[in-house]
């Protein structure tokens, strides 16, 4: 299946927090073809087990008023997959949290966060509020933001603004080779893309800006790398820092 002959499901949650074991407490999914033209839409705030911590509804103002008569999990589950169609491939900003929550880790998806960082690395940072404004998405009319439908909204013109920068640079990577770009244009191909490791141009932690700034000691990037829980992208870009310095 190519990029533009698929079906994506854009998806959003919000939820009790962050953790492990947060809840749902609503989702959105909207519907589009390959071309960036918008089908149905699906909402529903989600009725959850326990109640809502402040802080979660400090963020996106859901409280426990609002979701006292909405439907269980179970419910919004049997709704969803009567809506979503079949082989559609699912979008999601920081899909890895967003399919956890639904429990659908195993599903074809697609992280337009690092889709981001792979085709834009210079973006100030990968949060969708700052990409809208950075790909030139100024006058959306969306709504409040950290809510399921309006955080939709955004992702699907900076979604599909990204999937024209893919294809552009497949263009230019390929160059002239039809059977290179004819697989580069496959969904399957975008998604092994996305999941792979990506540059990191200025370091996610600490003061300085650039790596040479950060890492002046070659001792504490050898003792970063010792450390147990670095996340893989972290690792994978520390590796690349420190074989480019043996070079």
């Amino acid at each position: 299946m190519t990029i533009t002959e698929a079906t994506y499901a854009l998806i959003d949650t919000e939820t009790t927090g962050t953790e492990e074991d947060c809840e749902l407490l609503e989702v959105a999914v909207h519907l589009y073809d390959g071309m960036g033209r918008p089908g149905e839409r699906f909402t529903s705030l989600v009725r959850p087990d326990r109640p809502i911590p402040p802080e979660a509804s400090g963020i996106h103002g859901i409280t426990d008023e609002d979701v006292f008569d909405a439907p269980g999990i179970l419910e919004v589950e049997k709704k969803l997959e009567a809506f979503i169609p079949e082989n559609v491939i699912f979008v999601a900003h920081h899909a890895e949290f967003d399919l956890r929550v639904m429990g659908w880790e195993s599903v074809p998806a697609i992280c337009s966060e690092r889709l981001a960082h792979h085709l834009t690395p210079d973006a100030p940072n990968f949060k969708l509020a700052t990409l809208r404004y950075f790909y030139g998405f100024k006058h959306l009319d969306v709504g409040p933001a950290h809510r399921a439908d309006a955080d939709l909204l955004v992702l699907a013109p900076v979604f599909f603004h990204l999937i024209a920068r893919y294809r552009a640079w497949a263009e230019e990577v390929c160059a002239g080779d039809e059977a290179r770009l004819a697989k580069a244009n496959e969904v399957a191909t975008l998604i092994e893309y996305a999941k792979r490791p990506y540059v990191l141009v200025r370091p996610s932690f600490g003061k300085h800006k650039t790596w040479d700034a950060l890492f002046a000691d070659a001792g504490y990037l050898a003792w970063m790398l010792r450390l147990p829980d670095l996340s893989p992208e972290m690792r994978w870009n520390l590796e690349r820092e420190q074989k480019r310095r043996k070079a």
